[in-house]
């Protein structure tokens, strides 16, 4: 079953029992209650993102946020994956 924009929204409205005006609040609310299906980074370091279903939401490390839609939630996967390799490569490598 597709998950829609509407649904998410819904669905955390429904799972929170709050208001959310748009998909980045329903999807922040997600995250925010321990409920994203993946989530990596540190927005202290480079950036901290995280996926819900078919969206990813990014942070920099100076607050902005941005989300990033996929047609299906095995295309966020792929991208999720693709974000945690950026990641990693600029990690400092630490000394042995």
């Amino acid at each position: 079953m597709e998950t829609t924009e509407r649904g998410i929204i819904d669905q955390a409205d429904s799972a929170f029992d709050q208001e959310h005006s748009d998909l980045l609040s329903a999807l922040e609310s997600f995250q925010m209650n321990g409920c994203p299906d993946e989530q990596s980074g540190d927005v202290e370091c480079f950036m901290h993102f995280y996926r819900v279903d078919r969206w990813i939401v990014t942070t920099d490390s100076q607050g902005f946020r941005e989300v990033l839609p996929f047609n299906t939630e095995s295309e966020a996967r792929f991208n999720f994956n693709e974000l945690e390799r950026e990641y990693s490569d600029h990690l400092p490598m630490e000394d042995s």
